[in-house]
């Protein structure tokens, strides 16, 4: 049974209306008392007096005893009457003096039973109260409760209505109002959840208590329902717990004998404040569990929710919770882990089996040392004895400052450790590849010797028992270069147009058989003569074409996978690359032959160039596109009289010509302009010492790579001595036929 606590006021009330009843003994004490009073001081005085008057030494010891001790005892009765004096008159607020007149025994009677009948009326409610708590407190659900504090504040008050409206937490609007004896039409007016207006709604957010006998209108009052009817007698109070305000307890039209409207008693209202009080505990304690309940329900959901294993541990080790994942992991039910050592039951060991002492568990040590910890590579013990390879954390729980125990979650990282692997040994692949690239690479460019390293690599990548590349020769594939199980010798030729080798020559892509039993693609006769079952062909590319394959096989079926295959592509490359990079060597060393004859004869044309340009007796130079001489020879200096420091520094528009012909530089441009491809004319230039000299001058443009002329030569023929005899010869002639 639930333990029935009552408020303390509610006590105190009901004792002082329960004490009013001893009044009247109490006015009986008045009478007697100063009786007993007087009665034992003169028995104390005849004690001392006679004491004073008679000779003690005639009185045997006995008796002198006896006195001694009666005036001793009659001392200390005095003293306790008027203590009780003091404490009767200390209690009495309002009580009678010594010459009050005394009260008729009638009377005395007629108020004993009054206060009689009021005790039992007040033992009565006391039990029907206690019993009402008790239901109250037995209740677990928070709308049977409520149902069940409508009825009993109606029972224990003899309420025609009563009904309870609770509040949301704002204390401003009704959630829920249950009612009690007003089924029907008045349940109706009262409306589902109503606003209500009128007196009972003076005592929303007040802790006082409202209690009327005819209640008249009052004003409106928002949030606090309708009476259903015109109320003639009201008990109305809040229902509270810790201040919280709950919701509003209200009976109406207390029924006396007879069905008449009365009154609600001074009795109905303790009960009822009672009874709220008890009521406020014990929907705050319902509601609490519902709370909690609800706490409860979203740590488990969130529990159940994760993939990771979560559980916790006391200071001992043992196991206080784990979720269905966690259990599951390790191969239990989370029944068979609950109060375990955990320790003892998946850390035991480490990877290797050897004992993983306790002291050093890191699990452990968050409880220990009040510091979390994470561990991203050990195992823990599945039931059936394997090892789980897990990632897990441990952190304390702390509870007011003080470590209660830890709680620790692990994910099973068996497929991280597996992409670990895949990643590493890809990892190592591609450095293979990468070192046989740069072996490729540094080595010499011996076709052979590139195959044979390429065909061994790929074996060891890819596991294969062996390994081979053949090359296309007309309709017939060659075999180039092997390694391993390949035995058939270096040179042999097969037909091209048969097997997965032919049909990879053909389509350009790579193949792969699992088995060469099953797929019909391979060529059965000759892989069992060669022991295969499996096979992986890669085509080799270079210029654009299929020149042969590079081929792993394996004595087992299925022995290679897609990483096999990418290794055998990537391998394949290599070989075209190896040979794509012979080509291009042997190309350039063809150039560089040809270009290295080029040089020579260019060389050896610059060098009779020379030769002639500075041996020649005819003038010569060579002229930037701008009109500057760049070179000239000695032949042209002696022609002109110029030195070859002074020409360097002169252009072609600094030789003065006299005969009115286009000068050298306006043939230049006309040059750079392409309107004339050479030229050649006959011009009079005037020497550094005023001679005039005649010369026939021949011009044209060398070309760079690009077609574009860079400079221009000059050829500079003295005729001087030839036009002089022309002169001479005319002059003769023009003599001959004047004298005729």
């Amino acid at each position: 049974m639930a333990a029935v606590i009552l408020n303390d006021g509610y006590v105190d009330r009901f004792r002082q209306g329960t004490l009013s009843v001893l009044e009247h003994e109490k006015r009986r004490l008045y009478r007697w008392l100063p009786l007993a009073i007087l009665a034992t001081t003169g028995t104390v005085l005849a004690a001392v007096v006679g004491g004073l008057l008679v000779d003690w030494r005639d009185i045997p010891a006995s008796v002198q005893a006896a006195l001694w001790k009666l005036t001793v005892a009659g001392g200390l009765i005095l003293v306790l009457l008027f203590a009780v004096v003091l404490l009767v008159l200390g209690r009495s607020r309002t009580g009678p003096s010594w010459s009050e007149p005394e009260t008729p025994p009638a009377r005395a009677r007629l108020d004993l039973e009054a206060d009689e009948a009021e005790l039992q009326e007040r033992t009565k409610a006391l039990h029907a109260l206690v019993e009402a708590v008790r239901e109250l407190t037995a209740e677990s659900q928070l709308e049977q409760l409520l149902k069940s504090m409508v009825e009993t504040a109606r029972r224990l008050t003899g309420a025609s209505y009563t009904a309870i409206g609770v509040f949301d937490e704002t204390g401003q609007y009704l959630t829920q109002f249950i009612t009690s004896g007003m089924e029907g039409a008045p349940r109706q007016a009262a409306g589902f959840l109503p606003v209500g207006t009128g007196v009972l709604g003076q005592v929303v957010n007040k802790e006082g208590v409202l209690r009327s006998k005819d209640a008249a209108p009052a004003p409106p009052a928002p949030s606090f329902p309708t009476p259903p009817q015109p109320m003639r007698s009201i008990l109305n109070m809040s229902i509270r717990a810790h201040g919280r305000l709950f919701g509003e307890l209200y009976l109406m039209d207390k029924q006396g004998p007879g069905e008449e409207i009365t009154e609600f008693t001074k009795t109905d209202e303790e009960t009822v404040a009672a009874l709220a009080l008890q009521a406020g505990t014990a929907i705050e304690n319902v509601t609490l569990v519902k709370e909690l309940r609800s706490a409860e329900s979203q740590y488990r959901l969130l529990l159940e929710s994760t993939d990771q294993g979560i559980y916790g541990l006391d200071l001992e080790d043992r196991c206080t919770f784990i979720n269905k994942a966690g259990a599951l992991m390790l191969g239990y039910q989370p029944v068979d882990v609950i109060g375990k050592k955990m320790h003892e039951l998946v850390h035991h060991s480490f990877r290797d089996g050897s004992p993983y002492p306790i002291a050093e568990c890191p699990i452990n040590c968050a409880f220990w040392t009040g510091l979390g910890c994470r561990v991203d590579d050990e195992v823990l013990w599945k039931q059936d004895g394997t090892a789980l390879p897990a990632e897990y954390s441990s952190y304390p729980i702390m509870e007011g400052g003080v470590i209660t125990g830890a709680v620790v979650t692990f994910t099973d990282i068996t497929e991280r450790k597996r992409a670990e692997e895949v990643v590493r040994s890809d990892e190592e692949r591609l450095s293979a590849i990468i070192a046989t690239q740069y072996d490729i690479a540094t080595a010499d460019l011996d076709q052979n010797r590139l195959m044979n390293l390429i065909a061994e690599r790929t074996q060891a990548l890819t596991r294969a028992s062996g390994a081979a590349i053949e090359l296309v020769e007309g309709e017939e594939l060659v075999l180039r270069a092997a390694s391993g199980a390949a035995t058939s010798p270096l040179g042999l030729r097969l037909k091209a147009a048969g097997g997965l080798s032919g049909q990879c020559v053909r389509t350009g892509e790579v193949l792969r058989c699992d088995d060469t039993g099953t797929d019909t693609r391979a060529d059965l006769s000759a892989s069992r003569q060669a022991g295969n079952r499996s096979l992986v062909v890669a085509p080799v590319h270079h210029a654009r074409q299929v020149i042969g394959v590079l081929k792993v096989f394996s004595s087992k079926p299925y022995a290679f996978g897609d990483r096999d295959v990418r290794t055998v592509q990537l391998m394949a490359g290599l070989i075209g690359a190896a040979m794509r990079h012979a080509s291009e060597f042997e190309e350039k060393q063809a150039l560089l032959a040809e270009r290295t004859a080029a040089l020579a004869a260019l060389q050896e044309s610059e060098e009779r160039f020379k030769g002639a340009f500075h041996c020649s007796g005819v003038g010569m130079a060579l002229v930037a596109p701008d009109g500057k001489f760049l070179q000239v020879n000695q032949a042209l200096c002696q022609m002109l009289g110029y030195s070859e420091s002074e020409f360097l520094g002169m252009g072609l528009q600094d030789i003065g010509s006299r005969n009115g012909l286009e000068s050298g530089m306006a043939l230049v441009r006309k040059m750079l302009e392409g309107e004339i491809r050479a030229c050649e004319t006959e011009k009079q230039y005037v020497r550094k010492d005023d001679q005039v000299v005649w010369v026939k001058l021949n011009a044209s443009p060398v070309h760079d790579i690009h077609g574009q002329p860079i400079r221009f030569v000059f050829l500079f023929q003295d005729m001087t001595t030839r036009k002089r005899a022309e002169e001479n010869l005319h002059r003769g002639e023009d003599k001959s036929r004047q004298s005729s």
